[in-house]
């Protein structure tokens, strides 16, 4: 009977630990966040002259919340984009959209989610870009 002691406390520690480990955001899990980017397209004197879903649009994700991109999608035809494969956790996305006013003429426009389950499908409202 003492023999099997160190081997029952052996497994519980085992299973304990496997219980505590908590992955972090990122790539490796079930989670997809997917969304779409909205564009308008003004002239040179600041006249709409189209708008709709815009194509080929880099949308940028940082695992953890942060500000530094972890990873990068391209919109399809229709807009859309998705980041699949993720794990629980906070996430931060972005794309860029032209600023008359902003240095460089360009701004981000950002959109913050907390993943709170393994195999969530979270659907983020449309980027809206200036083009």
């Amino acid at each position: 009977m003492n023999a099997s002691r160190p081997l029952l406390a052996l497994s519980l520690f085992g299973m304990l630990g496997w219980v505590a480990c908590e992955k972090e955001p990122g790539k490796g899990g079930l989670a997809t966040i997917s969304g779409k980017v909205y564009g308008y397209d003004y002239n040179s004197v600041n006249v709409l002259i189209d708008s709709g879903y815009v194509g080929d649009v880099r949308v940028y994700i940082c695992y953890g919340g942060g500000t530094t991109p972890d990873d990068d999608v391209r919109t399809g035809p229709d807009g859309s984009y998705a980041f699949k494969g993720l794990q629980k956790g906070e996430y931060s996305l972005w794309a860029f959209t032209k600023c008359d006013t902003c240095a460089f003429g360009t701004a981000a426009v950002r959109q913050d989610i907390e993943l709170t389950e393994t195999d969530q499908e979270a659907i983020l409202p449309d980027f809206v870009i200036k083009d």
